[in-house]
């Protein structure tokens, strides 16, 4: 069996989403540190003028300054919802699936979350439905693994759900101790994704964004065979 493990971030781009597809069981790391200023509570989508544009979700400000995914409070004093979805519309009122998209990601933005985790949980599992991505999804808080750090924790997650294979993202080739993996006979696999064109409305191609740029243009039946060749 595979696991793959990854922060449940806002509106991800489409690597996340392989990563899933790739898993046999999904584990959302919802006890750990929310990062600041990163993809955690921002993503970029792509403005009806080309241009990328700026998402995202405000959270409360405590006086701790380390707050976990699953108990960080989103900051609903203001009108940013709105405000976003004003954004969205904008963007891609004329793309091929704006009508089919738009009603489910205005339902999830419209919703009042008790944490940063349930909103970015909540939209994942929304769009891997939508998409047809059956991955089961589990929850790093459900393990009692909140003392342990990178590659001990994600060893730990793997065991627990009786895993073979563990597989990670390049980004963490920086911090992943192979060792760690070698000495508990967990193959230690890397994602390697390389993101294919699909179309959007301007001509100058824009990888990375979030998923949703994706879907308006392409369509939640597009996303599973898509991600199945690249």
């Amino acid at each position: 069996m595979t696991v793959g493990i990854h922060q449940p971030n806002f509106f991800p781009w489409l690597g996340f989403f392989q990563k899933i597809l790739r898993s046999d069981v999904f584990v959302m790391l919802d006890d750990v540190v929310v990062p600041t200023q990163s993809v955690a509570t921002r993503n970029f989508i792509r403005g009806k003028d080309g241009r990328k544009v700026l998402i995202y979700v405000p959270i409360k400000h405590t006086n701790r300054s380390r707050v976990i995914y699953r108990e960080a409070q989103i900051d609903y004093s203001g009108n940013w919802q709105l405000k976003h979805l004003y954004k969205i519309e904008d963007a891609y009122l004329h793309t091929p699936y704006f009508k089919e998209v738009y009603p489910v990601i205005n339902d999830l933005f419209m919703e009042r979350y008790p944490s940063l985790g349930d909103f970015n949980i909540t939209a994942i599992k929304t769009i891997n439905e939508k998409a047809g991505i059956a991955t089961p999804v589990r929850f790093s808080s459900e393990m009692n693994l909140g003392h342990l750090k990178k590659s001990e924790k994600n060893m730990e997650i793997c065991k627990y759900l009786g895993a073979h294979t563990y597989l990670s993202g390049t980004g963490a080739k920086s911090y992943n101790d192979e060792r760690v993996f070698i000495e508990q006979n967990m193959h230690l696999v890397y994602q390697e994704y390389r993101q294919a064109e699909y179309p959007q409305l301007h001509t100058e191609f824009i990888s990375g964004l979030s998923i949703l740029d994706f879907l308006f243009n392409s369509g939640f039946h597009s996303l599973k065979p898509y991600l199945e060749q690249t």
